[in-house]
């Protein structure tokens, strides 16, 4: 949808300038916030976390998220479920305003409400599955697994293209464990042998990330305690390892997840273009350094408009892209007894969200070339009315042309995990990380019951780099 700036952008550019003084950046409003989380200083963030700020309109959703994570990172899994419940209805019950929606297109899109990306409404369900495995309710951690490939199936109906984040592979290997914790082993079977589909046709093409290790045993496992003889024996050839039943049947299970490194965070990525006419009045815009022509809606100009555009030549815009924060750790394991046990990577959520903003960067870019020329061509047009109000649509254009750097920052860089045969009781364990840096290690106390599993979870927020200090100004 394309708007007539003869209209209505002046005063649009008015109030997007005042919109934008007013509001300022989320970031700079809630650095005390991420400060005391990146520290891991729970306690002190979820104070922090209640401000004003944090609860306005446009940025609630991103509260609910925040306040869901940290609460689950302090046990309060009731108020963690409360949290994401109401970030979930958010996302499911979002109506576009569509007045804020042509103000946005003419200023920025900070001005209406943030949307959760893509991959954020799944993770969101992600975290409510870990609340309900955390307090053993099988059934609402189901409800959500399943919740995740809806997501998604919606995500791909929206999309119809374009989109690399068809499948979650390690949704459906928690969707196993739940199953298999909840003693259902026939479908804890399926489960793992779609999350095997899922990476080795996808995952390891798209992100880098092979079929953990551990989902090769859960298959093998699961396999040989439905007496499905002729899966095992091809899972075993096409594993190159032969499957070795527990010796011990007096045991429980341990399923320990690891949160390593924190997500990335979205910056500006300035862009300039040229303006080209063509033939029969039709312009493009050029981008030398990315070799990108984007066809320039020049039906929406009048000729003054066009004229002031070409006059202007450049077009400089600016989009949203992720950058990492790359994690201090690289590796883990968990120790029991002197024995290494290895954590699988299963989800990595830095290269889903880096891929998941490429699949779309097109669209962003268009979209803000469009919105900045119209802007330029209606400035250029009142500058040769009256040079005053020309140079301050100019420089209100230029101020409030900002990319939306909203983002969920709570979320880690990526999951490993891996499953562990103890006996019953009370257990103390050590987590290992290594990095460039060296190892350390973390002491882990867990408790087992016979024939049951218990989950846990344990967060690495260390980074090696910090680019939030470069998109925040400090």
């Amino acid at each position: 949808m394309y708007f007539s700036p003869k209209h209505i952008l002046y005063p649009a550019l008015v109030m997007a300038l005042f919109l934008f003084g007013a509001c300022g950046s989320y970031y700079q409003r809630n650095l005390a916030f991420q400060d005391a989380f990146t520290m891991g200083e729970m306690e002190e963030a979820q104070k922090r976390l209640e401000n004003k700020n944090a609860k306005k309109d446009k940025v609630k959703v991103l509260y609910y998220l925040n306040k869901g994570v940290v609460a689950q990172m302090l046990g309060d899994y009731k108020t963690s479920k409360e949290a994401l419940l109401a970030a979930d209805r958010m996302v499911e019950d979002y109506q576009k305003n569509y007045g804020l929606e042509a103000l946005s297109f003419l200023a920025n899109p900070n001005i209406i409400p943030y949307q959760a990306e893509d991959f954020e409404a799944v993770l969101m369900h992600y975290f409510q599955a870990k609340n309900f495995m955390s307090l053993s309710d099988y059934e609402g951690a189901l409800v959500e697994i399943r919740r995740i490939n809806l997501q998604l199936n919606q995500i791909n109906d929206i999309r119809k293209k374009n989109i690399t984040y068809k499948q979650d592979a390690f949704a459906h290997s928690m969707m196993g464990m739940v199953y298999e914790a909840a003693g259902q082993t026939n479908d804890a079977f399926i489960a793992y042998r779609n999350a095997y589909e899922v990476y080795k046709n996808d995952y390891s093409k798209d992100y880098g990330v092979g079929v953990p290790a551990q989902l090769t045993q859960d298959l093998m496992r699961t396999a040989w305690k439905m007496g499905f003889k002729q899966e095992l024996a091809q899972y075993e050839k096409e594993f190159n390892q032969q499957y070795q039943p527990p010796s011990n049947a007096e045991t429980g299970d341990l399923v320990f997840f690891w949160h390593n490194g924190l997500s990335p965070v979205k910056a500006e990525w300035a862009l300039s273009f040229t303006v080209i006419p063509g033939e029969g009045g039709a312009l493009t815009l050029k981008n030398e350094e990315l070799d990108l022509v984007i066809p320039f809606p020049a039906e929406s100009l009048g000729k003054e408009e066009k004229q002031g555009l070409l006059n202007t030549r450049i077009v400089r815009v600016v989009v949203p892209k992720f950058v990492e924060r790359i994690p201090l750790y690289r590796s883990a394991n968990l120790i029991f007894n002197g024995q290494k046990h290895a954590l699988d990577m299963g989800e990595d959520i830095n290269a889903i969200a880096i891929q998941n903003l490429r699949d779309r960067i097109m669209r962003e870019i268009g979209e803000a070339v469009i919105r900045t020329a119209l802007k330029l061509a209606a400035s250029e047009v009142a500058r040769t009315k009256n040079e005053g109000l020309g140079l301050a649509l100019n420089l209100a254009s230029a101020i409030s042309e900002r990319a939306d750097t909203r983002n969920w920052q709570t979320l880690p860089h990526d999951i490993f995990y891996t499953r562990i045969s103890l006996p019953p009781g009370t257990h103390n364990l050590t987590l290992q990380t290594a990095g460039p840096t060296g190892t350390r290690e973390q002491p882990i106390t867990v408790v087992i019951t016979k024939g049951r599993t218990a989950f846990v979870t344990y967060s690495s927020l260390e980074t090696v780099n910090k680019p939030l200090e470069g998109i925040w100004g400090q």
